[in-house]
């Protein structure tokens, strides 16, 4: 189980009253297969990037995203773009790589030297990005923020590889260690595997003795305004049944490793009666389409429910709800297209 980035923001929003002010774009949530962009967004993009080339397009979650080559001075420079897949199509994000880390401004790189990532017996850099970001992750538009992503290959056997991103002013927003490099035997068992990086061992050692049965996929650490930067572990059920509900965990953490909650995959008709007669009331099955799974939420201090809806209308709206053991609504979260 892999939440949307639209979940994650609100998971961690609702644990701490505050939304995520950075949040990854998780490819894995897509449906590539056969997309046609509109005549709309054809135009807009075309406005946005006249010198196109060798343009392709797919669709990851409710995204367009264009990939694509610009003319440069050197070489052609690739590029990707994100758009909003609506009828008046919007540009979010724009991603482009860079040759190499001397081009990053000086802040980002004084960070990224200081870090226990510059070590190239460890670590080789593979790519360098900067990502351009038109909007907030309230949905409102805001002035462009560039963000320069770093991909790091691990050269050392059990090292996961990495990926950091920076503020242009060197802060570090995200910290992703990137566990799914075994071979189809499970090799280099993540329980022995001391960390290297700023991540301290101290989240392994938890996550191993909180969750025994699940093996670590991602380290990922995250910022937010409340608790400043989080560390968020993707596990994998060691075990082979055909439960789906059970096979992957997505836990959250505060800096000194103490917990804040796990989310789970379940089906909608896992839900507790009263959960599942909540909604109903609150979201009229002729008016609201549900979607088929849905999310348990082990905190510290309750179990909680949530749920996605979407309502057609003038203009399309899109629901997240949480919801108590008891069928109470703890908060609500709207989208409106």
């Amino acid at each position: 189980m892999r939440l949307t980035t639209r979940m994650k923001g609100w998971a961690i929003a609702l644990m701490a009253a505050f939304p995520l002010v950075f949040i990854s774009c998780n490819k894995e949530n897509g449906d590539n297969s056969d997309f046609e962009p509109s005549a709309a967004l054809l135009q807009v993009f075309q406005e946005d990037f006249p010198q196109a080339t060798d343009v392709r397009w797919e669709k990851y979650d409710v995204y367009a995203v264009a990939s694509f080559s610009m003319p440069t001075k050197a070489s052609a420079s690739a590029r990707t773009a994100w758009y909003t897949n609506t009828a008046t199509p919007e540009l979010v994000q724009e991603q482009q790589n860079m040759p190499g880390l001397e081009f990053l401004p000086e802040a980002v790189r004084a960070a990224f030297n200081a870090s226990v990532y510059n070590d190239p017996e460890i670590w080789v850099v593979d790519e360098v990005e900067v990502h351009f970001r038109h909007y907030d992750y309230s949905g409102v538009q805001n002035e462009v923020r560039r963000i320069y992503k770093i991909e790091l290959d691990a050269r050392v056997a059990g090292r996961p590889d990495v990926d950091l991103f920076y503020e242009e002013d060197g802060t570090l927003l995200n910290e992703k260690l990137d566990y799914d490099d075994r071979d189809d035997h499970g090799h280099w068992d993540d329980d022995d595997m001391p960390l290297t990086g700023s991540i301290s061992q101290a989240y392994v050692d938890f996550l191993n003795q909180k969750y025994p049965e699940y093996r670590i996929e991602e380290l990922e650490r995250e910022y937010s305004r409340e608790y400043g930067l989080l560390v968020v572990a993707e596990l994998e059920w060691r075990g082979h049944g055909d439960g789906f509900e059970a096979e992957e965990l997505e836990v959250y953490m505060k800096e000194n490793a103490s917990w804040l909650g796990t989310s789970q995959e379940i089906h909608y008709r896992a839900l507790p009666e009263e959960v599942q007669a909540a909604v109903d009331q609150r979201y009229p099955r002729n008016q609201w389409e549900r979607e088929d799974d849905a999310e348990a939420w082990d905190t510290p201090d309750q179990l909680l429910y949530s749920v996605e809806l979407e309502k057609d209308g003038r203009y399309e709206t899109e629901v997240t709800a949480f919801f108590s053991e008891d069928g109470t609504l703890v908060k609500e979260y709207k989208k409106f297209d």
